[in-house]
């Protein structure tokens, strides 16, 4: 699903987090597709619009998939 729809519409590693995210979101059942589909949209937009990704952006982009997810969950 993921493939097909960047295939149609290719772009830069933020925009394909974000297409696998709205995909997770809207196809996969239960809890596990809001939840990947949270962390990878986090991603998405930590990553928007940088050319390269060092330590410091990774990290910042983990604390804000941690962020988002503390509301969901006390784990």
């Amino acid at each position: 699903m993921t493939r097909e729809a960047l295939d149609q519409d290719p772009g830069d590693l933020a925009h394909g987090l974000n297409t696998l995210a709205k995909i997770l979101m809207m196809r996969i059942g239960g809890s596990m597709g809001p939840l990947y589909g949270k962390i990878f949209k986090t991603l998405g937009k930590a990553f928007s619009g940088k050319e390269q990704i060092d330590a410091e952006i990774f990290g910042d982009a983990l604390n804000g998939v941690k962020e988002a997810l503390s509301p969901l969950t006390p784990a």
